[in-house]
């Protein structure tokens, strides 16, 4: 149950936030409050990949538990929090004597968001060393905490610096709680030597982690300020809106593979590539079925929770769900056969990125400049889709022995469905017959709950999911 809570909060968080903020600021405060949340994937690339190396090497190294094991916890919680102390210093300096409240603002943002940093990577060793159950539970009350502190201070009208505050609390919230359930484990870590050895052996890795994430950034995160620059502060706002509620469905998606990628790299350590094909397979038609699922729901009622959330917004052309539905879709693919890829420390993605980032901001810019809103989605897609979802799926299934067909069938009939729903949602808003207009939600729910059935049970009889197995097995 903590789980699932844990899941739908940590989706919706992202939207509600939004939803709370229009209640209190007008579109040109909204345009600032997202430009500058949108500041933090910028902001997380000094995690240098230190939560996931906590995550997968703990994972390797438990069988060596009391030894390496805390070595590894001392070494990479002092190389973290050294990290974050030493580019908070003159974060704060710099807000402390500009006498720009705009960069004030920033320098303070910053740094509440480095020590969510340093929370995060707190609440990995809760995940990987106490129980994935405890690390939901504190995600949990963390996203409450920040859900209702945000409306508390915009309601005591501090506007822009509600923002700041939230993330102030949560990250306190986290830290604190975290050192008192790992304070045994922490205790016995403490004890051992910091180890520079450990920190030449993980390097790659995280090198690795912060040359592609350099890029990546430019893939999605640099759209919004694209749109800002080029578009109306609507414009922004509605991007932010449906940003958010298609990749909270890559949130729900990125749960059964983070449960998974513990597992994942102790199979590789033991058995090398290859011993755990089925799960993979697993894994990756569950989290089809969700994105799947999500990219119809959206299709079906996106604009009317858009304007739940800003009544007096207009309207998303249909285009611009189709488009981010197939970016989603493709992507949730993509993302499980990569983060397995990282689990068996095959992280060198960086060549790619770097093209697909390059790509993301010129097609967004062009297609933002001819074509709006519509035409910056479609950047983001065709950047992507002839970049890291090929490069990638096709590394992956090089590096596993996969059938090929297993996974590209997943991606041709999964992007037919969409489109079948797309269109045929669009044609039920636009219809003139009564019998339909007035039974709207009862056809839309009643196609998309069809499309997902027949979904899957295609999926078993044309061998999308039992051809992996098969092939596995053998």
């Amino acid at each position: 149950m903590v789980s699932l809570l844990c899941i739908a909060i940590q989706a919706l968080q992202g939207i509600l936030i939004i939803k709370i903020a229009a209640q209190f600021l007008n579109i040109s405060e909204m345009k600032n409050w997202v430009l500058l949340a949108a500041l933090i994937p910028y902001i997380s690339i000094f995690d240098f990949g230190i939560s996931q190396a906590i995550i997968r090497e703990v994972s390797i190294s438990k069988k060596n538990a009391g030894t390496e094991q805390y070595a590894l916890i001392k070494t990479l919680l002092t190389f973290s929090g050294s990290v974050i102390f030493l580019l908070s210093i003159p974060t704060l300096i710099i807000g402390a004597i500009t006498p720009s409240k705009i960069i004030t603002s920033i320098c303070l943002f910053i740094f509440f968001s480095l020590l969510r940093i340093f929370s995060n990577t707190l609440l990995a060793l809760i995940f990987v060393n106490i129980s994935v159950l405890v690390e939901k539970t504190i995600r949990l009350l963390s996203s409450l905490i920040f859900i209702s502190s945000a409306y508390v201070f915009l309601y005591l009208q501090c506007n822009l610096y509600s923002l700041h505050i939230s993330i102030l609390f949560q990250s306190i919230f986290i830290i604190f709680l975290s050192f008192l359930i790992n304070r045994k484990e922490l205790h016995q870590a403490w004890k051992k030597n910091y180890d520079k050895e450990i920190i030449k052996k993980v390097f790659p890795n995280l090198r690795d982690w912060t040359l592609t994430y350099i890029p990546s950034l430019f893939v999605f995160s640099s759209t919004i300020y694209i749109i800002s620059f080029t578009l109306t502060a609507e414009d922004v706002v509605k991007y932010s809106i449906i940003y958010q509620l298609f990749f909270g469905v890559l949130a729900v998606c990125n749960i059964p593979i983070q449960l998974s990628s513990p597992k994942w790299s102790q199979s590789f350590s033991k058995n090398g590539a290859g011993s755990f094909n089925k799960e993979i397979m697993n894994v990756i038609f569950e989290v089809s079925v969700i994105s799947l699922m999500g990219c119809l729901f959206l299709n079906a009622f996106g604009n009317k929770i858009i304007h739940f959330i800003k009544p007096n917004i207009s309207s998303i052309q249909f285009m611009s769900f189709l488009l981010f539905s197939f970016l989603v879709y493709i992507e949730s693919i993509q993302a499980t056969l990569t983060s397995a890829c990282f689990s068996c420390r095959e992280t060198n993605y960086i060549k790619i990125t770097i093209i697909a980032g390059i790509c993301s901001v010129l097609f967004s810019f062009i297609g933002a400049s001819l074509y709006g809103l519509e035409g910056a989605i479609g950047g983001v897609l065709l950047s992507q889709s002839i970049s890291c979802e090929i490069f990638n799926i096709k590394r992956a299934l090089s590096f596993f022995n996969f059938n090929k067909w297993s996974i590209f069938k997943f991606l041709l009939f999964g992007g037919t469905i969409i489109f079948i729903s797309a269109f045929s949602f669009s044609t039920i808003d636009s219809s003139k017959y009564e019998f339909i207009t007035a039974e709207i939600i009862f056809y839309k729910t009643l196609i998309l709950c069809l499309l997902t059935l027949i979904y899957i049970i295609i999926s078993y009889l044309s061998g999308l999911y039992s051809l992996g197995k098969r092939h596995n097995e053998n």
